[in-house]
């Protein structure tokens, strides 16, 4: 029996293992409009097809199985459970977007919120299971909304909007849409990013102007910002909602701006800056963190390199990724 196993096995061996389906993905400005990386920052070949325009989002689902990256226009979608990366299709009956600001899922990937600048009613809910609409706000929402953001643990949704357009909560248990006011919009510039901390204890927007109107709220008293801390960007305006980005266990967010990058420490009712580097850089910068809160993944939009890591120990450099994007990064999202 022995020898006939032995045999066996030379004669069909066995399956060649799967590979990671741990991925990161640039979204640039030119073709080839996207560059694919494997967990150890390799280039790795592209799905096709892809999409055909700058992105504007790359975001993956909660669980790393899902990719769903985001032109102005089109959203194509991407199984990655897997070590091969899969075409699942554009957007089944997508309305006729043409300013797509952000996707984002909610914390149990079973909701991605979709905010349009351009077309009414500007913010769509979809279940993921099917891809059909649920309820989402018929008001309080304007044109020019550019952010949207779903808290990490009641799911609340937050929507918001340029001019003299307010921030809005859109509580969604059940997904039944109520929406409160959480703060007005400052008079130096439009908001530009907004993002909950995944346990929902906080939520931060950045704005365009100088000095910077970079907010913090602490949600359990929602009612004023909390204090900004002393040590501000000189212009924190940026115009992709990636450029701040909470770490997962809500203790730092990452800010990037057209000259650098800052990264704030928040606890309890303070807001402190941890540090900034690459001031000197042009260019707005995006990020994602690994989600074990290790690494900050960077790109940003002038400088060479434009893709690179830091590990937050101490902030060192990390190996920079060999293939380097050829044109100003505009997106960047990964299950790492």
């Amino acid at each position: 029996m022995a020898k006939w196993t032995q045999s066996l096995m030379a004669t069909f061996p066995a399956p060649a293992a799967v590979g990671s389906n741990k991925k990161l993905v640039l979204g640039i400005g030119a073709s080839p409009w996207v560059l694919w990386y494997d967990e150890n920052l390799v280039n790795i070949s592209a799905p096709s097809p892809g999409p055909v325009a700058p992105p504007v989002r790359v975001v993956f689902s909660p669980d790393g199985n899902l990719c769903v990256i985001a032109t102005a226009s089109v959203i194509y979608r991407y199984d990655t459970s897997g070590g091969t990366v899969t075409y699942l299709g554009a957007f089944p009956s997508p309305p006729a977007w043409s300013g797509i600001k952000d996707v984002v899922f909610n914390a149990a990937g079973t909701r991605l919120m979709v905010v349009d600048s351009a077309v009414s009613p500007y913010v769509w809910v979809y279940n993921t299971a099917t891809w059909t609409t649920v309820t989402a706000p018929t008001s309080g929402i304007g044109a020019g909304s550019l952010v949207g953001a779903f808290d990490g643990t009641a799911n609340s949704m937050a929507a918001i909007g340029t001019g003299v357009v307010d921030i809005h909560l859109f509580d969604t248990p059940g997904m039944t849409v109520s929406a409160t006011q959480l703060g007005t919009q400052p008079s130096v510039g439009a908001w530009q990013a907004g993002e909950f901390s995944p346990d929902g204890a906080y939520f931060a927007v950045n704005a365009s102007g100088s000095p910077s109107p970079m907010r913090v709220w602490k949600m359990s008293s929602r009612s004023a910002p909390l204090a900004n801390p002393g040590t501000m960007p000189a212009d924190n305006s940026s115009n992709n909602a990636g450029s701040l980005v909470w770490n997962p266990s809500g203790t730092k967010f990452f800010l990037g701006e057209p000259f650098g990058t800052s990264i704030y420490n928040v606890s309890g009712t303070s807001v402190t800056l941890d540090t900034q580097f690459d001031y000197n850089l042009i260019g707005g910068g995006y990020a994602v963190w690994k989600r074990d809160g290790t690494k900050l993944y960077m790109t940003h939009r002038g400088g060479t390199p434009r893709f690179f890591v830091k590990t937050v120990a101490g902030w060192t450099a990390d190996t920079n990724p060999a293939v380097q994007p050829t044109n100003d990064p505009r997106a960047i999202g990964s299950n790492i």
